[in-house]
């Protein structure tokens, strides 16, 4: 996240771009402004906003914000250490001038991002929009994160302020930071060696977690603050240098020092460059893995202004002039690749590209109209004058965020009769979701292993019928479990979240599922039936999917005693189906346009003629529910209108009684006869 670098006129000649004044640092041999630092700033939010607009190509760019917490910890330490060592540290005056960089911005996006909601947003999003809002305003936004991360959360794209989160953990760092090392001087002068044990701690706690609690480890701030210390360390090792040198020539003396200069920031670039193009969301981060970009910026940083890559590169007028705009276009970046996903819907690649660079473009103009418009003239105005406006100003927007939460999204101010009726019986379905699919206990998830079965999921004596696959088997069981007890059948449900049952494949974002479907397959179960079903479009273009799933096909068909039925592709919109046809307004309908029917129908023919080829019984809920270019979402239940899926695909309890009742049903009575 990108600080908003504070200058305390009174503690020391440490100075940021926000400064009205030229900084002086004592780890570069240049006394003055470091335009290098900007430049690393551009960087960083350059490999971010490349992430999450094109993630296949800039697939590890995520670490600029890591790039963002050393920077941070760098400048901001460097004004706490030279304040204290002055005697002249002032938190009022410290936290009143933070302030003034950090509020104004967030504000102005903040409610700009209110206001696009109430018009594209559904309730339920909007409402979690006033929450994300609120949480965003009282930075504690990774915290919330976190409470929300599970396997039925929503996608992180449907989440318009999910990047407030590294700002959460800079704001908590430097709630503590100050007041640790007031507290450090009071028995040494200098605080190197508690820095440096402080960061230790955290980086231990960031290995130790990050495997068996990786969203913790993402989110949390005790196993991100290490990062934001290595740049506390570089500050803290500054501090007894003379002001005429910098610290590599204290050390190491004028021999070499250019060449010294030029492989550490080219050491650094390279380090940053290879985690951009090499790290992605699969990977286990931050971990070990977040040491290449962090090292890579104290190296930079470390080398100075003189340092000819950051000379000349990193501090040419071009990169710098992004450097400075670099925080309000992190805020605004994320809002608009949000709003213009929601405006598009679906539609062409080439669409997408077009939607996606225009969003970016503008995300430039209003950074740019931030920083001249709201953020320069601010630096005129008293840090004490305008502290508190901005704080009730902040205030608000939080207590507007929690008035939005509270009035269920402006639910019944922004939508007609049906609509509401539809959003309150999706909403009663997410809250038995979880009953519903027996999350935890026969729907594992990770890091669960198949000894946290429970015993009701797989009774020792064996079952009629066996439920395998990932949530898109889970959630055929309400309806199955009702026929089960209408016809005393047993039913017994082996499934795992993202682990479609296929045997010696492995998904890098589940790594107990090979594990899982070997042993599931190993029970060698008694059962007369077994029905596997997965959401196989997310694993179709993964590389060797389809050959393994013909070969776990002919073992389980060799291997099983039962019969196999074999489910296709569940229908499945771009969205959410509810929000897909209210925005189409097609409410009142029971089908709507469905612009992935040529993807479903594609797998759904392949796999069909596969379970032909092995002689298993196939489920193709496509050729029922869908026509040529629409796809039914809704039936017409003795209860009314009712929806068939929670989200995208997940079935609703009616929806699963549906396909339980059409299409197996009439499958499974003449094997269980």
């Amino acid at each position: 996240m990108p600080d908003r670098n504070v200058a305390i006129g009174n503690v020391g000649s440490v100075r940021g771009i926000d400064s009205d004044v030229p900084p002086k640092n004592k780890i570069t041999s240049d006394p003055a402004y470091r335009p290098d630092i900007d430049g690393l700033r551009a960087l960083a939010v350059l490999a971010v906003i490349g992430f999450h607009a094109f993630p296949a190509r800039v697939p590890g760019g995520f670490i600029g914000v890591d790039i963002f917490f050393v920077i941070s910890g760098f400048l901001i330490s460097s004004i706490i250490l030279r304040g204290l060592e002055a005697q002249k540290f002032n938190f009022w005056e410290f936290y009143s001038r933070r302030i003034r960089r950090i509020f104004p911005a967030l504000t102005v996006v903040l409610l700009s991002t209110l206001v696009m909601g109430w018009y594209l947003l559904l309730p339920d999003e909007y409402a979690r929009l006033g929450k994300h809002t609120t949480a965003g305003a009282l930075f504690v936004s990774n915290w919330v994160l976190w409470g929300e991360s599970g396997y039925f959360d929503i996608d992180a794209a449907a989440k318009p302020l999910l990047h407030l989160w590294s700002l959460g953990v800079e704001e908590q760092f430097y709630l503590v930071w100050p007041l640790f090392l007031v507290w450090v001087f009071r028995f040494k002068k200098t605080p190197i060696f508690a820095v440096t044990l402080v960061m230790l701690f955290s980086f231990a706690l960031n290995i130790a977690l990050v495997r068996n609690f990786p969203e913790a480890t993402f989110f949390l701030p005790f196993s991100r603050f290490w990062e934001l210390l290595v740049g506390a360390v570089l500050a803290g090792m500054s501090l007894r240098v003379a002001p005429e040198k910098d610290a590599i020539e204290e050390w190491l003396g004028q021999k070499y020092i250019g060449a010294i200069r030029i492989l550490l920031s080219s050491a650094g670039l390279l380090m940053i460059g290879l985690s951009i193009g090499m790290l992605s969301k699969d990977s286990v981060f931050p971990g070990w893995l977040a040491t290449f970009p962090v090292l890579g910026t104290a190296f930079i940083i470390a080398s100075g202004a003189s340092s000819w890559l950051n000379k000349y590169l990193l501090a040419s007028r071009p990169v710098v002039s992004i450097g400075l705009v670099s925080y309000p276009l992190y805020l605004w970046h994320w809002v608009l690749l949000f709003t213009a996903t929601h405006l598009l819907d679906s539609g062409s690649v080439t669409e997408y590209r077009q939607y996606r660079v225009g969003a970016i473009g503008l995300s430039f103009v209003l950074a740019y109209a931030t920083y001249l418009l709201v953020e320069r003239p601010l630096r005129k105005v008293p840090a004490k004058a305008v502290a508190i406006k901005l704080c009730i100003c902040l205030g608000l927007v939080a207590v507007t965020g929690i008035g939005i939460l509270g009035s269920e999204g402006a639910l019944r101010q922004r939508f007609n009769i049906a609509e509401i009726s539809a959003f309150q019986d999706i909403q009663a379905e997410r809250s038995a979701q979880n009953r519903n699919y027996r999350y935890g206990t026969c729907l594992l998830l990770r890091p669960q292993r198949i000894e946290e079965f429970g015993s009701e999921c797989h009774p020792e004596n064996g079952t009629d019928i066996s439920l395998l696959g990932d949530s898109y088997a889970a959630h055929l069981y309400p309806g199955l479990s009702e026929l089960s007890q209408a016809h005393s059948w047993t039913l017994g449900q082996l499934t795992a979240s993202a682990c479609p049952p296929v045997l010696n494949f492995s998904f890098p974002d589940r790594p107990n599922c090979k594990s899982i479907n070997e042993q599931i397959f190993n029970l060698k179960s008694k059962s007369k039936a077994i029905v596997l079903a997965a959401d196989w479009p997310q694993y179709w273009n993964m590389e060797g999917f389809s050959r393994a799933l013909r070969d776990s096909l002919v073992n389980f068909k060799k291997s099983w005693m039962g019969k196999i039925v074999l489910v296709g592709p569940a229908v499945a919109f771009p969205t959410d189906q509810l929000a897909w046809v209210v925005r189409k307004g097609d409410i009142e309908k029971i089908s709507s346009e469905n612009p992935r029917l040529a993807e479903l129908r594609a797998i759904d023919d392949v796999m069909h003629a596969l379970a032909k080829e092995l002689d298993i019984v196939y489920v193709s809920p496509l050729m029922t529910l869908c026509s040529d270019k629409e796809c039914q979402y809704a039936i017409q239940a003795d209860a009314g209108r009712k929806l068939f899926a929670v989200d995208l695909g997940h079935l609703t309890h009616e929806g699963s009684r549906y396909y339980a009742k059409e299409f197996l049903f009439p499958l499974i009575r003449p094997i269980l006869q």
